[in-house]
């Protein structure tokens, strides 16, 4: 999804339920982090006929995706804490 799809929809949610404006706010914000990632693509864009090309997008977009994935979480994650 893109970064306004994203923002829609975490606006959409939060206002389904009552909340203060900064918690919904966080809400909105919360929903575009997942899109942070894309960030990396201006620098390249900028240098991109560089002598020395930024490639942040290219060679670790799809890397830190398959990182974090890999990342097994840990069993005290899943316990219930109140």
């Amino acid at each position: 999804m893109s970064p306004v799809t994203h923002f829609l929809t975490g606006w959409v949610f939060a206002n389904c339920i009552e909340l203060e404006h900064r918690d919904r706010a966080i809400v909105t914000l919360a929903c575009v982090a997942p899109d942070v990632d894309g960030l990396g693509i201006i620098p390249e864009l900028v240098t991109r006929n560089s002598a020395h090309p930024v490639l942040w997008f290219t060679l670790y977009h799809h890397s830190l995706h398959t990182w974090r994935s890999d990342w097994p979480l840990p069993p005290s994650h899943f316990s219930s804490r109140r």
